[in-house]
């Protein structure tokens, strides 16, 4: 029996306000291309503003006219809060992520629209129904083998832990077709890393919610792996898991669904930077250039005694493996520590204050230099909740899988690091004893940015 997906007033109100603003919009576009674009708030807004005809309904009515439906900015954040809303109300957090789900209820709406149906509490409970019935189609059972180096297991004996097994990569190659081979993708020298397969199942759900689980219980299954190897005093400096490119520009690991083996992955790296590149040697060649050489120096040479430069390269060492990290939300931990290392003092108290101190400390050293201080504010607490939630057990890491991140952790990251680049160095990055004047640098930093032009964009970023 299809599970029946109950829309709430609240659902109710916000699709009627999607309505409204695809009838404005669509009039806004009649009227002119150039006022249409210029309604949305961002270019990818912009980008994502149409339904089409869902696929399966414009095969089966190829020769009917079809319409298109436009969203604005205003309608498509409504629409993320209904996905939202509708994954946490009915418990499908571990089944799909609203990326996938949103396309569903999109190509519901369109399917609601065409019918002429009712968005009152039965049609959208009806729109919300038929969205999750599509979703569930495309749902499946499936099993992953990642890549491992795992010497001293023998080809008939494998390592199970619990559901999950440890065995050697040439008794499941052997069950790929001969145009799934390995070899066909992977350069030799890759396939010298590993020796093993790690295997495990999912249950049925999404086609992203799949790989997530299965990435999320590798990495459970390695700290298992290696935290019994700490207590035999045993060195496993060689046991690696090879769940996503990292020293290789590539990354493979094998599928099996309803008894088929195929291989899956991607290959990285393969953008053409060079105006990356140049864009760099460009700001190499500034004053933040010369402040990143100075950090480099420190780095090379570190000194005895703490300096502020230490916290800054901290900052980027923790940017850094964040960007290694295969989950989005273990890199706001880490992300928020790279901040933390550039905006707490240890002579101030963990008090009520601490989350406050964080947000203006952020937002006013990335407003000095970008303006819009009240985003920053709001930005800085989202990603530092979202961190506390999960750092203090009110959210569970490996769960993490529909967290919504409605902003953006690298951005605001790296530039509360540069930002940070400049304003140290003005206090000296040699400088010891430093955290009274550092303190002293964010009260004044605050005072500053009360200026009413810190709360625009600034015209210069």
């Amino acid at each position: 029996m299809d599970k029946f997906m109950a829309a709430t007033k609240k659902d109710v109100e916000d699709f009627k306000v999607i309505i409204s603003e695809v009838v404005r919009l669509s009039k806004l576009l009649d009227e002119s291309f150039s006022k249409y674009s210029n309604d949305f708030d961002s270019k990818l807004d912009f980008m994502c503003s149409t339904i089409d005809v869902p696929k399966d309904i414009y095969k089966k009515e190829k020769e009917q006219t079809h319409f298109q439906i436009h969203l604005s900015s205003i309608a498509q954040k409504k629409l993320q809060e209904i996905t939202s809303r509708q994954i946490k109300q009915n418990n499908l957090v571990y089944e799909l992520t609203s990326s996938e789900y949103i396309n569903d209820i999109k190509d519901s709406m369109y399917i609601h629209i065409k019918d002429k149906k009712e968005f009152d509490l039965s049609g959208c409970s009806s729109l919300l129904s038929r969205a999750y019935k599509r979703a569930k189609s495309k749902m499946r059972e499936i099993s992953f083998f990642f890549p491992f180096n795992a010497e001293g297991i023998m080809p008939d004996k494998d390592i199970h832990i619990g559901n999950v097994k440890i065995t050697r990569k040439e008794n499941i190659y052997s069950k790929l077709k001969s145009e799934e081979r390995p070899e066909n993708f992977i350069r030799a020298d890759d396939e010298n890393d590993y020796n093993c397969l790690l295997c495990l199942y999912i249950p049925k759900c999404s086609s992203e919610i799949s790989i997530r689980r299965a990435q999320n219980v590798a990495d459970f299954i390695y700290g298992v792996i290696k935290v019994f190897a700490t207590s035999y005093r045993v060195n496993t400096n060689q046991m690696v898991l090879r769940k996503n490119p990292t020293k290789s520009s590539r990354s493979h690991h094998i599928e099996c669904s309803n008894g088929e083996y195929y291989l899956s992955g991607s290959i990285l790296f393969r953008e053409n930077l060079k105006e990356f590149w140049e864009f760099l040697e460009s700001d190499l060649d500034s004053n933040l250039g010369e402040i990143i050489t100075k950090l480099t120096e420190y780095a090379i040479s570190p000194t005895v005694k703490n300096c502020l430069a230490d916290r800054l390269i901290d900052a980027f060492c923790w940017f850094g493996d964040a960007s290694r990290d295969n989950n989005e939300h273990s890199q706001v931990v880490k992300l928020v520590t790279a901040i933390e290392r550039l905006v707490t003092l240890s002579m101030e108290n963990k008090d009520a204050n601490l989350t406050k101190r964080f947000c203006e400390r952020v937002a006013c050293s990335i407003s000095i230099f970008h303006g819009e201080i009240e985003t920053w504010k709001l930005e800085a607490k989202k990603i530092y909740e979202l961190r506390s939630d999960l750092v203090h057990g009110s959210q569970n890491l490996y769960k993490s899988y529909e967290i919504p991140l409605s902003f953006h952790p690298f951005e605001l990251a790296c530039y509360s690091i540069l930002s940070s680049c400049i304003s140290f160095d003005s206090l000296g990055l040699n400088l010891t004893n430093y955290e009274t004047k550092l303190q002293k640098m964010y009260r004044q930093l605050a005072e500053h940015c009360l200026d009413e032009k810190y709360k625009e964009k600034l015209p210069h970023n």
